[in-house]
């Protein structure tokens, strides 16, 4: 993680909850972690984690605009 500029609001020694912009319960990306110190403008990484996918996605509720096209599967054989 790397630290902000420490003038926004902060938890220290308490069990956070990470969450996206979303205000959904699908949108949580980690329960309950252990921090020292955590504040608004940090930097948090996460290691092996995905992006969002259109298959998760709440569609409209951001006005994003839609898909153009479909992702087809190939098998190698």
């Amino acid at each position: 993680m790397l630290t902000g500029d420490d003038d926004g609001p902060a938890v220290a020694d308490e069990p956070v909850t990470l969450v996206g912009q979303l205000c959904t319960p699908k949108d949580v990306f980690a329960r309950a972690v252990s921090t020292d110190r955590i504040a608004v403008g940090d930097l948090v990484t996460f290691y092996m984690a995905g992006a969002y996918a259109w298959n998760i996605s709440h569609h409209d509720l951001l006005m994003h605009p839609k898909l153009l096209g479909q992702l087809a599967a190939h098998h190698i054989t």
